[in-house]
């Protein structure tokens, strides 16, 4: 009997559940009738992507009339990252040898 009544109580909690969720479903947006067409780079549609960078040496530029997009590195300042020598090598630790 108390599985039956457990078994009663397990099936009134997943319709409700269900019943909560669906309303998330229905607030998806609709789909546009006339969808944007998909962008192109202007080349035609019948090339081969591996002859482009064939023909580019394997760069991608981008297309023309795009500002440049390339950012020149910081300025290190007056003094740049040290590079400190592993222990053992000319200027680094000499106490301690490498195994």
């Amino acid at each position: 009997m108390a599985h039956a009544t457990l078994s009663r109580r397990m099936s009134r909690l997943i319709c409700a559940l269900a019943l909560l969720a669906s309303p998330c479903a229905w607030a998806q947006p609709a789909k546009p009738d006339n969808p944007a067409p998909p962008q192109t780079s202007g080349q035609a549609p019948s090339e081969n992507l591996s002859d482009r960078l064939n023909r580019s040496g394997g760069v991608i530029a981008p297309p023309p009339g795009v500002p440049d997009i390339q950012v020149a590195p910081p300025d290190p300042g007056p003094s740049p990252m040290p590079v400190i020598p592993p222990p053992g090598s000319p200027g680094g630790d000499q106490r301690i040898q490498p195994k």
